[in-house]
């Protein structure tokens, strides 16, 4: 397979311009490597930042982008990390000698809004596999030190780096970039090597051969620089996650503040002149960049400005498109009867094989949805008091190990339950994971629900913030509850296309999440504006729902992850 390199240039407005040698920030080697570079919008004032992107019209390509580029935005909003996130051969749909755009895309909107490599790559002037060290600018040396110390892996916690200056944030409490934190913030997340571990010598990146090294095989993160052919990467990784998660910590760095923000990242259609431009162009890059100007917000913290995404035409490049589903006919002749079945692509996951099997999938399915209602609930109460004067955490109502009664605890005594009754294999040890992404992607996602006010939610790990009066919180709250069902709705259509797969009937759930689920969904938001609701909650309504189900029918994968049928 043949490895192609990523990379981003950056225009600081302060004087500096200069090609982005960044680590998990842009411009973090060129100003200072505690530079912190956010989305387009941010002035140091919390709230949810909408930023828009566009396809250039008149470019190549330009009908074929927009499925791959609505998805990685999706993805983006989502931020919800995986593991495995790298697909290869004959379990993806990219052709042997294909690029994948959607890939590509979703690592270069991911230097759009910010970030950049945790690997020292071509920037560094280095070669492979010598760029795949972790970032950092050169010490007093004025040259890379690189050793891959005793385990002979590049980038992981033995290399010796000498006086290298590293720039990638790491977490404090374990340097294991396929993990994240429950708080992400200044407290949990360190540049500073003296800060690393016992035995650590120095940062681990998020590179595949690190990811094999620690147990999280085929798993890298999206914005490590290098993309080969045959190879799809449409997921995030916990590191891109985290290190996101750390920039919307605001300029004070720690979580929970009034100048925290949350992302929305919307399609703007066919169009020029947005947040995010894209449009390919050889005369701007020999394979695919993001070019940004940032203008300084601080010494440390500067927001993007303007940002255009290029691809080159002079590659094979695979567009992914919408799952299509054949129709389900029945034809009666003088003959036998014909049946054609309907299959869809867009959800992961197999059949299962057996009847124990469904069983226990089935059941683990049940109580994923039911811990997802169950963690909305709270951050509903949490609104609801808040609205009311009263300080809530809604922690002790997700996880309270005291009493048992935490969502998270509910989890887990009923995924316990079912290893008592025989059940086991992939989806129980998935199950712990399954429950940790789920949290994370609606703790990160509250801020589209409750975006309005501007005191945040308290206790440090839930983005977003208290309704500012009782209109906004009953507006809210109505956003809240329909997603809480959309989502139980969503798994109750994977539960029964999967149900009538395994009794060798069709299994397309599209008809059941787009029609009947998401219907639903889109009358409650149109009776609500229609009793005059209107705000940030209600114009995010649309793209919370895009993101749910994203998320939805990736993780199915890990409930029904036994069988080898397609779902």
């Amino acid at each position: 397979m043949t490895r192609t390199a990523r990379w981003t240039l950056a225009c600081l407005l302060l004087g500096c311009a200069a090609r982005a040698y960044a680590g998990a920030f842009l411009l973090s080697e060129v100003v200072d490597p505690n530079f912190i570079s956010h989305p387009t919008g941010y002035n140091g004032t919390g709230g949810v930042l909408t930023v828009n992107v566009c396809i250039d019209p008149s470019s190549p390509n330009a009908a074929a982008m927009v499925y791959s580029i609505q998805n990685a935005i999706a993805t983006w909003n989502a931020l919800t990390p995986t593991s495995p996130n790298l697909v290869f051969g004959a379990s993806n749909n990219v052709p042997p000698t294909d690029f994948d755009f959607e890939s590509a895309a979703l690592h270069e909107m991911g230097h759009c809004i910010g970030l950049n490599h945790p690997n020292l790559s071509t920037e560094s002037g280095l070669s492979d596999p010598q760029r795949n060290y972790t970032k950092t600018t050169t010490g007093t040396n004025a040259s890379y030190d690189l050793d891959d110390g005793a385990d002979n892996v590049i980038g992981s916690s033995d290399d010796v780096r000498g006086d290298d200056v590293n720039v990638h944030w790491f977490r404090v409490s374990n340097n294991n970039p396929y993990t994240i934190a429950s708080t992400v913030d200044a407290t949990t997340y360190s540049r500073n090597v003296a800060s690393l571990p016992a035995g650590d010598l120095f940062v681990a990146n998020a590179d595949r051969d690190v990811g094999a090294l620690l147990g999280f095989p085929d798993t890298e993160a999206v914005m490590q620089q290098g993309q080969f052919n045959d190879e799809a990467q449409r997921t995030l990784n916990h590191d891109d996650v985290a290190t996101f998660r750390l920039g919307m910590t605001g300029l004070d760095m720690t979580a929970g503040t009034a100048d925290d923000y949350t992302i929305n990242l919307v399609y703007g259609g066919m169009a020029t002149g947005c947040d995010i431009n894209v449009k390919f162009d050889d005369s701007q890059t020999g394979f695919a960049v993001c070019q940004v100007s940032i203008t300084g917000l601080t010494a440390t913290h500067g927001a993007i400005s303007a940002a255009n995404m290029y691809f080159n035409s002079g590659f094979s490049w695979f567009f992914n498109a919408p799952p299509v589903s054949t129709t389900t006919t029945t034809t009666t002749t003088s003959g036998p009867t014909t049946t054609t079945s309907t299959t869809l692509t867009d959800d992961t996951g197999f059949i299962p094989p057996d009847a124990s099997t469904f069983k226990c999938e089935d059941t683990l399915a049940k109580v994923f949805a039911k811990y997802v209602q169950t963690v909305i609930k709270c951050h509903r109460k949490a609104a609801k008091a808040g609205a009311k004067g009263i300080p809530l955490d809604d922690e002790l109502c997700e996880s309270d190990p005291s009493t048992g009664k935490g969502a998270e605890q509910r989890f887990t005594a009923a995924t316990a339950k079912l290893v008592a009754k025989g059940c086991g294999g992939c989806a129980i040890a998935n199950a712990p994971g399954l429950r940790v992404d789920a949290e994370s992607f609606l703790e990160a996602n509250n801020a589209q629900i409750y975006c309005a006010g501007s005191t945040p939610f308290p206790g440090g790990d839930d983005t977003g913030f208290v309704p500012p009066d009782a209109s906004t919180a009953r507006c809210e709250d109505a956003v809240a509850k329909a997603l809480s069902k959309y989502t139980a709705g969503v798994v109750k259509c994977h539960r029964a296309a999967i149900k009538s797969g395994f009794k060798g009937g069709p299994h397309d759930d599209e008809a059941c999440e787009s029609g009947k689920v998401g219907a639903k969904y889109d009358a409650v938001i149109a009776k609500f504006v229609a009793f005059g609701c209107g705000g940030c909650g209600i114009a995010n309504a649309p793209g919370l729902r895009t993101s749910a189900e994203s998320f939805l029918d990736t993780k199915n994968g890990q409930v029904y992850c036994a069988g080898s049928t397609p779902f």
